[in-house]
């Protein structure tokens, strides 16, 4: 495959999963603003993320390979990472899956009565928060794409437990900062 025609396919799949995140914080925030309690909304992305993954488990495909214009991408993939590209896949369903599981698991019903009524801050705090999240998500994307395309199969083993440890970290970092954001934020 031609470095034009990797690139023209990459910015295809930066623009999906951009496009996924714009979708997903609008729909979001519309489900907050209506009479509908948190824990019913987070139940339902529960099932969203458990249904993700099993289906790509159950597929042996990513969801994203269910997109025509990436499957070309996909399959670039999965003979550029080897045998990387079943461990990573595998780790990203069952990652899924178990996010799902703690979503439900956290928010059974009977959902309460509480209806969550967010003021105008704390609307532009989670929009804040998305951008913060795609901002990283889109740098991490293209690491892991350059790491990716530049690399030979031989130079991609280990490739996914690094991704999940240097995840990982992130993440908790990104945690521990939200977590300090939110109780200074509402703190007042």
């Amino acid at each position: 495959m031609s470095t034009k025609e990797l690139w023209q396919l990459r910015k295809k799949q930066i623009f999906w999963l951009n496009g996924g995140l714009i979708v997903t914080l609008g729909t979001y925030i519309t489900l907050l603003t209506m009479d509908i309690s948190i824990d019913a909304i987070q139940f339902g992305v529960g099932l969203f993320f458990l249904l993700v993954g099993t289906v790509s488990v159950v597929t042996k495909r990513e969801v994203l390979y269910l997109l025509p214009s990436l499957k070309k991408l996909m399959e670039y993939e999965k003979d550029k990472l080897g045998d990387e590209w079943n461990r990573s896949r595998l780790t990203g369903s069952f990652m899924q899956i178990g996010l799902g599981l703690l979503f439900i698991l956290f928010n059974l019903p009977p959902f309460s009565d509480n209806l969550f009524n967010p003021s105008t801050a704390t609307v532009f705090f989670m929009i804040a928060l998305f951008i913060l999240i795609g901002m990283i998500a889109n740098v991490s994307l293209l690491f892991g794409y350059h790491k990716i395309d530049r690399s030979t199969t031989e130079q991609l083993k280990g490739y996914t437990y690094k991704s999940v440890l240097i995840g990982a970290l992130i993440g908790a970092v990104l945690v521990m900062i939200v977590m300090i954001s939110l109780g200074l934020f509402f703190a007042n």
